[in-house]
């Protein structure tokens, strides 16, 4: 081979040389920042969850110093009867005779929506509609705020209560009677859209940004681990519903104290009974 052949063959073998090396050293070089990009977020997520588990703990003792609801108190919460809630209903509130009717009387303003506020949620209704008049929305307004209150005193989160059963036209009542034992033979006070029924044993968390994990560097990690937390604190409340009862209970039971509303604890249905019971500013 001449010098010339062998020079050229010398060239072109350091260039494939250096290229291949090049490619060997930018391929450890992205190996490396990859494994280091993977050990950066799952740190990241390690941290994450680790404050969400001590955040979880911390809120759980808290639940745990509440009391539920004492023999005591739930007689107090059983005071008044069918009579009496059906009494302040024909004082306060509007017979409804039909479905039909709901409706002039919503744009006579006697009666008003019920839907989901940053108090409660309305569950599906089945026997009845969700319309109450504007002194029962009233009631619910301030027994959300002051449950909000009483939360916000033992820093629990933000938890809304449930409403069961809303406005209920005869009809309502006639087919609710065979599958409900607490449904009044006669006439009921869910008649006169002064009345609901709040599930004692179910309540509705309502993320607050002051509940959220510090940020990480990976929005979409955020979003997911803000998912998982929500879930957690609604399994929180499922777990803490006595001791949620008993804050509710509580503030039902000044609420009562005060003249505002007729409660009755029912037996056979996990719900109170509330009937608004006088009017409201």
């Amino acid at each position: 081979m001449s010098s010339k052949l062998r020079i050229g063959f010398l060239l072109a073998l350091f260039v494939v040389a250096t290229v291949a090396a090049s490619w060997y050293v930018a391929g450890r070089t992205a190996r490396a920042e990859a494994e280091a990009a993977v050990a950066r977020f799952t740190a990241a997520f390690d941290d994450a969850l680790a404050q969400q588990e001590g955040a979880l703990a911390q809120l759980s003792r808290r639940f745990e110093t509440v009391d539920d609801l004492k023999t005591a108190q739930e007689l107090r919460l059983r005071r008044h009867r069918n009579p009496d809630h059906l009494r302040a209903a024909r004082a306060l509130g509007v017979r409804v005779a039909d479905s039909t009717e709901v409706e002039r009387l919503v744009a006579q303003r006697r009666l008003t929506p019920l839907a989901d506020t940053l108090f409660y949620h309305v569950q599906r209704l089945d026997h009845s509609v969700a319309y109450v008049t504007p002194e029962a929305a009233r009631l619910l307004r301030l027994l959300g705020e002051r449950f909000e209150a009483a939360l916000r005193a033992r820093r629990l989160p933000r938890y809304r209560y449930v409403i069961s059963s809303g406005l209920r036209t005869a009809a309502h009542q006639r087919a609710l009677r065979p599958i409900n034992p607490n449904a009044a033979a006669g006439t009921s006070s869910h008649e006169f859209g002064t009345t609901v029924d709040v599930v004692y044993h179910t309540y509705v968390y309502l993320p607050q940004a002051e509940d959220r994990l510090p940020p990480t560097p990976y929005p979409f990690l955020d979003e997911r681990l803000e998912t998982l937390r929500v879930r957690a604190y609604d399994a929180l409340g499922m777990r803490y519903w006595q001791e949620l009862q008993g804050l509710l209970g509580r503030v039902l039971i000044d609420l009562q104290e005060e003249g505002k509303v007729l409660v009755t604890l029912e037996r056979e249905q996990p719900v109170f009974h509330l009937t608004v019971a006088e009017r409201l500013p």
